[in-house]
Formats: C-alpha cells, structure tokens, sequence
C-alpha cells in the first residue's frame, strides 16, 4: 500500500507530464514541429528514457500519418527511401545504447542534443540546394541513432 508521500510524489510527476505533454502539443500546433523534443526533453526528466523515447516516436509517426495525403505529390521519394535505409539499420544502434548507458548520462545526452539543435536552428543556419546521396544517407543515420536513443 501506498502513503500519502508516494501518492503526492506521483501526482506531482503525472501533473508535470501533463504539463509538459500540453505545452509541446501547443509548440507543435504552432509550428508545426518540435513537441517530440519537448517531450522528451522534459518527461525524461521524470520517466526513464527508455520508456519516453519510444512512447514520444509512436505519438510522433501516428500523428505525422495524417500529413501525408496534402504532401504525397511534395516529396522527393528517392532521398526519402535513403533517408528510410539509414534510418532502418542505424536505429538498433541508438536502441543498444539506451540499454547501455546509465540513465542518468542518457538524460544529458538527450538534453545537450537538443541544445545543439535548437541553437543550430536558432543561428539561421540552413541548408542550401538540394542534399545529395551522401547527406541524406548521414542525416538517416545520425536519425537512426538519435531516435533510437
């Protein structure tokens, strides 16, 4: 049986997680991305990783499938199949990790990452022309990885 400290300890966490689940779905619906990186930013710091990430990448792809009739005629499915191929065998690689690494180092990982990304993002740095075989293959792997992870 649980005490009334078990039960606040657990409120206080599901509170939280709530929070941070509305405040990425707000990012998102303005954005039109970025929830899954708040997500696992913040509920990694109350969940173990190893439940977060795959948990947010299922949220992730079932709420991305809806996009697909309005961009199917969009997208350039060569790269994409690269992109998928990468992805696909590199994944395991970011899966192994999470079993290996100490959970507490993980959440650095995932918390440095990010940092990297936004501030990527945040420097106006932009990719220019059209990514080549080469890239699309590394940017599925370094996906693989990091979503497995």
């Amino acid at each position: 049986m649980r005490s009334a400290a078990e039960y606040a300890g657990v409120s206080a966490e599901l509170g939280f997680a709530l929070v941070a689940v509305a405040v990425g779905a707000f990012v998102r619906g303005y954005s039109g991305f970025g929830a899954s990186m708040i997500w696992v930013a913040a509920l990694s710091l109350v969940y173990p990783p190893a439940a977060v990430v795959p948990t947010v990448l299922a949220l992730e792809v079932l709420a991305s499938v809806g996009l697909l009739p309005r961009v199917w005629r969009d997208v350039e499915w060569k790269q994409v199949r690269l992109l998928l191929v990468a992805t696909i065998a590199t994944t395991p690689v970011g899966l192994w990790l999470l079993g290996v690494v100490d959970e507490r180092v993980m959440r650095v990982l995932i918390a440095v990452t990010i940092i990297a990304a936004t501030l990527a993002l945040a420097s106006g740095w932009r990719l220019r022309g059209s990514p080549g075989p080469r890239l699309a293959l590394t940017a599925g792997a370094v996906s693989g990885v990091t979503n497995g992870a």
